[in-house]
Order: structure tokens, then sequence, then C-alpha cells
């Protein structure tokens, strides 16, 4: 009986099969030499849209703000941009944000401003943007979070009211601390071990559900989950049934309890 003759496949044939199976690791290109062609290319940004988004939706003439920006291209991607603020045509900030788009930057404008825009760059592509100009009369919330706490401050202008008002922190299920509100007492300090996991939200509200302020923010949880995902088959034809399976457990190898969401997606509309 004649032996069965191996066949040695080249590394061209080698990178044809990941690619026909659409293999995405990096390594497995780079082993034979090769550029990972999913890999995402850096894309020219030829549009974009830049939101400026000031903390708990509002701030005031003549005191620092923070001001949050929002920076995606046409196709809903965030993309690394920088910029400068001006107020009637005098540089008063500037910011950079992250590769996501996202960033923050303080400023203080003054009160007779009557233009706020921002000259922004991303790789080739400039543009100006419009930011809101400040308000003369509401209540602003300044928050701060690290490892003892969240510290928070609130102010207001030229609010008249009768109605007792509540200092009040939140998440999705419940109120877990309410104080009244005075004005007299504007600065605030939970410890660490008073909050809950995940996003809260501190408000300032009064009796009859009125909203004057909030400030969504997050806790990481202490626990942290480990995941994998699996599917039944390697490779699919099109429209095939796929079956997935999660595996979500906490630092004690136990299964996660919660509400999730699966989202799936498109290669060519998003691509990995």
């Amino acid at each position: 009986m004649e032996k069965e003759e191996k066949t040695l496949k080249s590394i061209e044939d080698m990178i044809k099969d990941l690619q026909e199976q659409k293999v995405r690791d990096d390594y497995r290109y780079t082993n034979l030499g090769s550029e990972n062609p999913f890999a995402m290319k850096k894309k020219v940004v030829t549009s974009m849209d830049v939101q400026f988004l000031p903390e708990s939706g509002r701030y005031f003439a003549d005191e620092t703000a923070v001001i949050g920006v929002k920076a995606v291209t046409f196709e809903g991607q965030g993309v690394k941009t920088s910029g400068r603020i001006f107020a009637d045509g005098i540089q008063v900030s500037s910011f950079e944000t992250n590769d996501l788009g996202m960033g923050k930057f303080s400023i203080v404008v003054p009160a007779d401003t009557k233009k706020l825009v921002a000259d922004v760059s991303a790789g080739t592509y400039t543009g100006r943007f419009n930011l809101p100009l400040p308000q003369q009369q509401g209540m602003v919330i300044n928050l701060r979070t690290d490892t003892s706490g969240v510290t928070f401050d609130i102010h207001e202008k030229l609010i008249d009211t009768p109605l007792k008002r509540y200092v009040v922190l939140y998440d999705r299920d419940e109120v877990y601390f309410k104080s009244e509100y005075s004005p007299e007492k504007t600065h605030y300090m939970i410890p660490a071990d008073k909050l809950q996991s995940g996003v809260n939200s501190v408000a300032v509200i009064d009796g009859n559900g009125g909203v004057y302020a909030e400030r969504p923010f997050f806790i990481i949880p202490e626990k942290r989950v480990s995941g994998s995902f699996s599917t039944d088959k390697e490779s699919y034809d099109k429209r095939e049934r796929v079956v997935g399976r999660f595996k979500l457990k906490d630092v004690e190898g136990k299964p996660v309890e919660g509400d999730f969401s699966v989202s799936v997606t498109d290669e060519f509309l998003a691509p990995y």
C-alpha cells in the first residue's frame, strides 16, 4: 500500500484560508508575516457632528463650568478631535477627546458673551460649531467621584418657589438618599459604602415631582463579571440558524443574575 502524501500549503494559501473563514485575530496573520485584512482602517473624516453638553444641563456665566464633548462621524463612529473655544472671538478654553470622541473641559464664560463657538479639527477635517450660552436662571449640579465616594455642589440662581425641595440619590430601583434642600447647604459628600453600584443620579426635586437639576453618574461594581461566548459551529451558510451561548460569572465563579441585551450587527454596516 502506498503511503498517502501530505500536501503542504503555501503561506499564501494559509492566509487565503484565514480570509475565507473570516478569522480576525491579529496574531494569526502576523505569525504568517501578513497584515490583518479585517483590521479597522483609519477613515478619512469628511464630516462630523460635535455636541457640547454642560454638566447637569446648564451652566452660569462668570463661574467655572464643566462641558462634555461628543464627536461622531457621519457614520456614527466616535472620532478623536481637538478644538479651541472662542467667546466673541477671544479664546477662553480648549479640549481634546479620546479615540471614541468623548471628552470634557472647564470654561469660564463672561456674562456679556454674545457668541460662543468651537473650531474643531480631526485629521485634515476642520469645522466650526456653536456652543450653548450660559443661562441666567436655574440650578447646576457639579459632581466628582473617587474611591471615597461622591462629592457634589449645587448652585442656583433666581429661583423663587414656596415649595420644599429635596436632594435625592437614586438608581433604577429606588431612592436611597433623601435630604431637604436648603440654599445654605450646597456641598454634599456621600461615602462609597452608601452608594449603589451601576448607573445612579443625583437630583433636586420638589414635592410635586418638579425636577430643578439632575446629574447621572456611574459607580463601578465591586464584583467584576467574567464572561465568554460560544457558538454551536465555527462557520455558517447564509441565513443559517446560529445558536450562541453566554456564560457570565462573578469572582466566585457563580452565575450572574441581571437584565441583559444582545446586539447582532452586519459586517458591512458595522465592521469588526
